[in-house]
């Protein structure tokens, strides 16, 4: 039935029917539908990320795509065969040394370490979802590096006792 009491052949059309936004603005109670399609989105916090590390990790990025002449996005270039892992992990783990013996910022870029470090990582992830990572970990026992752990424990007991 339409707003003046009779049917008409329009009732059922799709602009007559409430969207699936509106009918889960409805559901949980906002009236804003643009934040109830909001959520469905991935990712839907990014209020999540703190700007001040955006604002490094990008600034890292653009120390090696243009200061270092590495090109932006180089990583997903298909005509190379891909990046290693390993080049980024070492690269990271240098980083993080370098943190671990107090020092902030990297002395050849004057960029933070810590945003060389999540600049690597955010690399091997994009890489990773290109198809252009080349995995190259050295393959082992996955449960070594945990047994090792539990025999330094047992080994530290053993000594304090």
């Amino acid at each position: 039935m339409n707003e003046y009491g009779g049917v008409s052949d329009f009732d059922d059309f799709p602009i007559h029917q409430p969207s699936i936004v509106q009918q889960a603005a409805a559901q949980t109670g906002t009236a804003d539908p643009k934040a109830v399609a909001a959520t469905s989105k991935v990712p839907s916090d990014l209020h999540v990320l703190p700007p001040t590390a955006v604002a490094w990790c990008v600034e890292a990025l653009r120390n090696g795509a243009i200061d270092k002449g590495y090109g932006v996005r180089n990583w997903r270039d298909q005509v190379r065969p891909g990046i290693e892992m390993t080049t980024y992990l070492d690269a990271i783990g240098r980083h993080l040394m370098q943190i671990q013996e107090g020092e902030d910022f990297a002395s050849d870029s004057h960029i933070l370490h810590l945003a060389h470090v999540m600049a690597g990582c955010a690399i091997l992830i994009d890489a990773r979802a290109c198809g252009t990572l080349i995995d190259n970990r050295v393959r082992g026992d996955v449960g070594a590096f945990e047994s090792t752990q539990e025999a330094i424990r047992e080994s530290r007991r053993l000594r304090a006792a």
